[in-house]
């Protein structure tokens, strides 16, 4: 893919110097943002064709290459797109994007290069005005902001926030995941106000995180956020949202909002609602004392969060693009359609078991209790019998998503643990210690009565492939790009 000179990405031809940071892997953050971008245009049009729909006003911040700023403008309906602002602090990369829109003939009157600081422009955007009455303050703010920062997008969103227009959508890239999810919650609660550990479902844990934090920016000036499509891959987390000003709504912020009471021995967890609406006010839920000790293995449980609870995808949106990518000439004929008409199928079948936030990772109880995780045939038969619904996780291989207690599940593993040992002859604590966590939740007495004689036979629409192979051995995230000579962060130094 890579020249000495350049770089070839669809369409765009990109000018290649050492300095610029373009990255292939980020190539499904790029396609998913097209089809999100063209559903919300159409949604907008609809919605201002008495006034007038003139196509989005976009601000591109931290646009490296300019790659995603030319297929907006090359790639969408030709109407989507009134401006972009492409906001660039380093000199060095503004003068590559100014070669690199050269190089592909864009239209100078439709893409503006900006070297200043995405900040600052935000802001001088949030309160500019008119001296004609008749000209909303919306006017100068944009529909859509692209936030795709190396590490935190969270130190944009204030200022993102205050320039997006009312109900306008913000796309929000996220690459520091050892802040988000590995073991240490010093730097996630100073830069996001919530504790966490690194537990099996940590990917949507994290999302969450970052949502409960955008709202709680977003409520400090009247306004709340409504999730559109929420996802993982591979090094990064992305997150869009719309914005929208209602004081009413923002005081149900507390109703949206969940601690984690989590078991870091055996991975059990209880999700638990901060708040509650009551004769139209809205007050804290009383705390819960048996949430102090594990139901499952009796160690301590520790209190995570807080975290969004609510729905993380806008189904009506989701259900939109999905339509698009199984016509047999899609709007978009995109490299990663495949990718993308799986992980919405998957999102939709996810719906089925209702808004229940976090995941269960049947891996992470089997290996506690020393034995082979069920069948997923197997764990779906019982689930089945119970009147529960279970379905894979988008976000994670090993994830799934249901609507059962976690204490059914945790039964449901020992139950095939017995099984298992019985057919080989086994002693059904044989390899746990006396004592143990495992033992102390093997010899708990269960409730269940589980039948692994008949086994469901899962639909196929139910195993289609998800989660494909990198196209490369070493596919991820490069370095970041060489700051110019002049830069202001090297005359710190």
């Amino acid at each position: 893919m890579f020249s000495k000179e350049f770089v070839d990405d669809g369409e765009n031809k990109l000018s290649w110097e050492h300095s610029l940071f373009y990255n292939p892997a980020t190539v499904l953050n790029r396609d998913i943002s097209l089809h999100v971008v063209q559903s919300f245009a159409e949604k907008l049009r609809e919605k201002r064709k008495e006034d007038g729909f003139e196509g989005l006003r976009v601000l591109n911040a931290m646009p490296n290459s300019g790659i995603f700023a030319m297929r907006l403008l090359k790639e969408l309906d030709h109407s989507a797109i009134k401006s972009i602002d492409v906001c660039e602090r380093e000199q060095n990369a503004v003068n590559l994007l100014l070669k690199n829109f050269e190089l592909n003939s864009i239209d100078p009157s439709k893409a503006k290069i900006i070297h200043d600081d995405p900040n600052h422009l935000m802001f001088d955007r949030a309160f500019q005005k008119s001296t004609d009455e008749n000209i909303h303050s919306d006017f100068f703010k944009y529909d859509f902001i692209d936030l795709d920062a190396q590490g935190s997008s969270i130190t944009y969103i204030d200022a993102a926030i205050k320039s997006i227009s009312e109900g306008g959508l913000i796309g929000a890239s996220f690459t520091d995941l050892t802040s988000l999810s590995s073991s240490g919650n010093a730097k996630c609660f100073y830069m996001y106000n919530s504790l966490r550990d690194k537990m099996p479902y940590y990917q949507e844990h994290a999302i969450r995180i970052v949502l409960y934090t955008i709202n709680t920016i977003a409520n400090r000036y009247g306004r709340f956020i409504k999730p559109v499509i929420s996802f993982n891959s591979d090094f990064y987390q992305r997150v869009f949202f719309t914005v929208h000003s209602s004081k009413a709504e923002c005081n149900k912020s507390i109703t949206k909002y969940s601690n984690v009471h989590y078991c870091n021995t055996c991975t059990n967890y209880h999700v638990e609602k901060m708040g509650s609406a009551v004769n139209n006010t809205y007050v804290a839920n009383p705390a819960n004392p048996k949430l102090g000790k594990c139901d499952q293995c009796d160690s301590p449980m520790e209190i995570h969060g807080p975290i969004w609870s609510e729905q993380i995808n806008d189904f009506g949106v989701i259900k939109n693009i999905y339509s698009q990518l199984q016509s047999p000439v899609p709007k978009l004929d995109l490299q990663t359609n495949k990718k993308i008409h799986a992980m919405l199928h998957t999102i939709l079948e996810e719906r089925e078991s209702g808004n229940y936030p976090l995941a269960i990772s049947m891996d992470s109880i089997a290996s506690l209790f020393k034995v082979s995780a069920p069948s997923l045939d197997v764990v779906h038969t019982q689930v089945r019998k119970y009147k529960y619904s279970i379905a894979r996780s988008y976000i994670h291989k090993n994830l799934w998503k249901t609507n059962a207690p976690l204490s059914f599940i945790f039964e449901l593993v020992k139950e095939w643990k017995k099984v298992k040992a019985k057919h080989e002859n086994l002693d059904y604590l044989n390899e746990i210690e006396p004592g143990s966590p495992a033992y102390i939740s093997l010899t708990k007495p269960g409730k269940y009565d589980f039948d692994f004689h008949k086994i469901y036979k899962r639909p196929a629409s139910s195993k289609l492939p998800l989660f494909f192979e990198n196209p490369d051995k070493n596919w991820g995230p490069t370095k970041r790009p060489t700051l110019a000579p002049n830069s202001p962060k090297n005359k710190e130094k």
